[in-house]
């Protein structure tokens, strides 16, 4: 049953790459049309697509989200102008150059360029290695500086030659913030390659004066952000599952995700037939608007059963270096879905005989994308995609780095996994269950004589559907120990971001992990409102000491994010 044509899918993501989608725009709006036509002119039925709108104006909030204005880039460029006048960089040349959330400068203005490390910022450009958003407190509000030219590049990696260095002409995507506050600062930024980072770097170093000339035209208003929703429920309301793909990010943003967008599209002239799960595909902006999709589904108790999370699906693993992952779901929620999807990758992958052409991980559950929000409201949302990726979040994330058979893997599994007659094949059942059992078996002998095990074990024995198998006694587990301590989120939904950006010392050293462990801290106390339980599975399923787990607990009682 091989029914996805990666050449197809590719032909997708060149359309969809074109298109600067920065969410909320017009381009953003004129893509979903052509994909919403694209899927018409394929047989979908035109009153099974719609879309929906979300405010977005940066004071509303949609749980612990905070909504930003809509951002347009308009034609920008910088120019050297003392010692010596030279073209520096536009937006005709590198449309990524002008950071996201820049304010117009209102026509061509001249500015002092210093270092980041001059501390007198006033009035001026500061010149820097570091991410505008991460210095934009001490360096725009505090420091009253104009504006931020940066070479950075986010998840530096070595191994695979992704570092400034190596990628010397590569363009990074980079965001100021750009909600209702961070707009009054009438800030911008320009994200520059490391080899124009460098030479402006070595101007300042020789010069007691350096300055530069900038232009910036962008429009940031009040606006809507849109999720196009293709439902092929045939009228169900909660017995369905869903797939998920972000359609926003700038041009090409072919991998990330483009890709994504285009595998769930193509998807769709497949799930219309009846041997399928009645099914939703909604392609969203990321996040900001998952979230108030999903909340107007909880709100009329219309959430799926599950759902797939498409981000990242077609990478060239030789080109990018990337390998695929799937990523699981917290133990707290249902597993049959992960597994299923995990029995189908595996089939189904790329091998020479009994040699495998493609590098393929489960790991275990992490952040970042829009799984995160359906978790939160106890949906089991398994994450396929491809990192690390030698060109993430760059103007090198292109369409020649796109593989049409890693389509055609990845589609075909989740074409499986959703098949009514495939998911009662014995083959699959088999598999599926002799996860289900060994995994629950793991989490039985960690959590024997651990403080909160006693509602763990209860919950667990249901979402690892172990009853079923009829194995006597398999849940009964000797020395479970009950909570004492209530922990509830206040907020509702995903825990967003903020509240990393004051991490106490002693934790600054995991702040990786700890977006992983703080969205998984969110999961199971929305499940089990214990405290010990959920520092206790924490710690275990991440491999890690229980003291460095609650002082991260601690810290965000601390801040206002739950309550005990």
């Amino acid at each position: 049953m091989e029914l996805v044509n990666g050449e197809r899918v590719k032909s997708l993501v060149k359309l969809i790459s074109g298109y600067n989608r920065a969410a909320g725009t017009d381009e953003y709006h004129k893509n979903a049309e052509e994909l919403a036509d694209y899927l018409s002119r394929n047989g979908i039925a035109s009153n099974s697509i719609s879309f929906k709108k979300y405010e977005s104006d940066g004071l509303v909030k949609y749980g612990n989200l905070n909504t930003h204005k809509i951002w347009t880039r308009g034609e920008s460029s910088l120019w050297l102008k003392k010692p010596f006048k030279q073209f520096l960089v536009s937006t005709r040349e590198k449309p990524l150059s002008l950071v996201f959330g820049s304010v117009p400068t209102e026509g061509k203005k001249t500015y002092t360029l210093v270092n980041y490390d001059d501390n007198n910022y006033e009035g001026k450009i500061v010149l820097t290695d570091k991410h505008p958003s991460d210095i934009f407190e001490e360096v725009i509000e505090k420091g009253k500086a104009r504006g931020i030219i940066s070479c950075h590049m986010r998840m530096k990696n070595e191994d695979i030659g992704r570092t400034p260095e190596h990628l010397f002409t590569l363009t990074n995507y980079l965001r100021l913030p750009y909600h209702d506050r961070a707009v009054k600062n009438k800030a911008f930024a320009f994200s520059v390659t490391y080899e124009l980072f460098d030479f402006l770097k070595n101007i300042v170093k020789n010069n007691s004066k350096v300055e530069v000339e900038a232009e910036v035209n962008s429009k940031i208003e009040n606006g809507f952000l849109e999720v196009l929703e293709i439902d092929l429920t045939k009228g169900e309301k909660s017995r369905y599952g869903m797939i998920t793909a972000h359609l926003c990010h700038p041009s090409p943003g072919a991998n990330d995700n483009a890709s994504g967008v285009a595998l769930a599209t193509e998807l769709c002239t497949e799930l219309m037939n009846d041997e399928y799960l009645p099914v939703k595909v909604i392609l969203v902006p990321e996040f900001f608007g998952s979230m108030p999709y999903v909340m107007e589904l909880e709100k009329k108790d219309e959430l799926p059963l599950f759902t797939i999370n498409l981000d990242m699906v077609g990478e060239d693993q030789e080109i990018t270096k990337g390998t695929m992952l799937l990523t699981e779901t917290p133990p707290v929620l249902p597993q049959k879905e992960t597994e299923l999807l995990y029995h189908y990758l595996n089939e189904g992958l790329p091998s020479y005989g009994f040699f495998p052409l493609k590098r393929f991980y489960r790991v275990p559950f992490m952040g970042g994308s829009d799984h995160c929000v359906f978790s939160a409201y106890g949906v089991p949302s398994p994450f396929i995609g491809h990192l690390p990726d030698k060109y993430y979040h760059s103007d090198f994330d292109r369409v020649e780095n796109v593989d049409p058979y890693e389509f055609e893997w990845i589609g075909n599994a989740v074409l499986k996994t959703l098949n009514v007659n495939k998911r009662k094949e014995e083959e699959a059942n088999i598999s599926v269950g002799s996860q289900l059992i060994g995994r629950f078996l793991y989490y039985r002998q960690m959590l024997a004589g651990k403080p909160g095990s006693y509602e763990l074990i209860q919950r667990i024995t249901k979402t690892f559907e172990v009853e079923k198998f009829n194995i006597p006694d398999i849940a009964k587990v000797d020395g479970l120990i009950s909570s004492q301590t209530p922990l509830v989120p206040k907020f509702e939904g995903t825990i967003g971001f903020d509240w990393q950006k004051e991490l106490p010392e002693e934790l600054e050293t995991y702040k990786k992990e700890a977006g992983n462990w703080a969205e998984f801290i969110n999961i199971v106390s929305n499940v089990t409102g214990s405290r010990e339980s959920v520092e206790t599975l924490t710690s275990i399923y991440y491999k890690q000491s229980e003291e460095i787990i609650s002082r991260l607990v601690d810290y965000l009682v601390d801040s206002g994010y739950f309550q005990t």
